[in-house]
């Protein structure tokens, strides 16, 4: 079961703000073991999920079996280390696989709801242009 933990819309740097501008500067701890999902009065579940708390699970299981897709060349995959990947492809990726995981149709809203999650772009040495995030793990669901 998968048991990520991120903070959603906060970077490092400010997510302990403690200035005077009115921002609640509680942490957004997300679990995907539980997502959250609304409540109807009686305290039973709707079907109605809250589709942002499953965007890192999804993302999970899109590079653990790509493979499976029937791509000659993959266009997303782990980076052989397995703490991060990247988007080989991006017109094959758009095009192909984000479809089968989300309802955005362009890269540009996936670049977006990686960062909202706090993944990080890689900027240079060897892994330049893949994506990290320190819970988001190669064959590690439950960190």
């Amino acid at each position: 079961m998968f048991h990520h933990h991120y903070q959603r819309g906060l970077s490092p740097s400010i997510s302990h703000f403690n200035g005077n501008d009115h921002r609640d500067s509680s942490p957004r701890i997300l679990s995907i073991s539980s997502p959250a999902l609304p409540t109807t009065a009686g305290g039973t579940k709707t079907k109605n999920k809250d589709k942002e708390d499953v965007f890192p699970l999804k993302l999970y299981t899109l590079l653990e079996s790509v493979h499976a897709m029937g791509f000659t060349t993959l266009p997303i995959t782990w980076l052989p280390h397995g703490r991060a990947f990247v988007v080989k492809d991006t017109d094959v990726f758009v095009r192909e696989v984000m479809p089968r995981f989300w309802t955005a149709t362009k890269f540009r809203s996936f670049t977006r709801q990686l960062s909202l999650w706090g993944y990080k772009r890689v900027k240079s040495g060897k892994d330049s242009g893949s994506w990290y995030h320190p819970h988001f793990l190669r064959g590690r669901p439950e960190k």
